[in-house]
């Protein structure tokens, strides 16, 4: 069949509009992708956030009964000074705990935050057309390490650290052994914490290499 030079001319004409949409389409369903991935990570802070606040109300029920019952037991102290020192070491133990606690979480909320701007420079990066596969499981691992510590953190904030006291003479010593438990405590939930600081840092890296660029930058 013949192929006429007007008729050449029209078909490519009519072809351009679906190549240009067709060339279009890809950066526009990434960007699409990364709205809808950053109104899903809001609304999941905003659930955890619900949590939280949740469980800290039930947390404050719990110690307030504890402490009651610190304090009714102290009142048959001899040695009322004493008792008063005691009340105000099991209020600093549990006060650290919470603010410690609290300051974890925050931490992985900002490098979640950190996470999901990596994840969007690996979007780009495939984009381009390039093989972002490893650093996409960086990523995925880093994900899993911050929703491990974040679990470790809630649960380290439920513990109580209330003194029992079951003698007078034993204050000392059971003191002692809430103060070390709480300081072993803490540290063990924030190693968890720091591995997953480190798990978002290889993600970090891996997505720099990616790009070209070296690792650190």
């Amino acid at each position: 069949m013949r192929v006429t030079l007007p008729s050449l001319i029209l078909v490519l004409f009519l072809l351009a509009p679906a190549a240009t949409l067709a060339e279009n389409a890809t950066p526009s369903s990434n960007l699409k992708d990364r709205q809808l991935k950053s109104a899903s990570v809001s609304a999941k802070t905003l659930e955890r956030k619900e949590k939280v606040a949740s469980r800290e109300g039930v947390i404050k029920l719990q110690r307030d009964k504890l402490k009651s019952a610190l304090s009714a037991r102290l009142k048959t102290h001899k040695d009322q000074k004493k008792a008063q020192i005691i009340e105000r070491v099991d209020e600093m133990l549990n006060t650290v705990n919470t603010n410690r606690t609290e300051a974890m979480l925050k931490h992985l909320e900002k490098v979640e935050s950190i996470l999901t701007r990596v994840e969007e420079r690996v979007d780009k990066a495939e984009t381009a057309g390039k093989d972002g596969s490893s650093a996409r499981g960086a990523i995925a691992q880093a994900k899993i390490s911050i929703d491990q510590a974040r679990v470790a953190a809630l649960e380290q904030g439920n513990k109580d650290y209330t003194v029992s006291i079951s003698s007078e003479s034993g204050v000392r010593a059971e003191v002692k052994v809430v103060r070390d438990k709480l300081g072993t405590d803490l540290k063990n939930t924030h190693q968890i914490v720091k591995a997953a600081h480190d798990a978002v840092r290889g993600a970090i890296q891996a997505v720099n290499l990616l790009h070209g660029e070296k690792d650190g930058q």
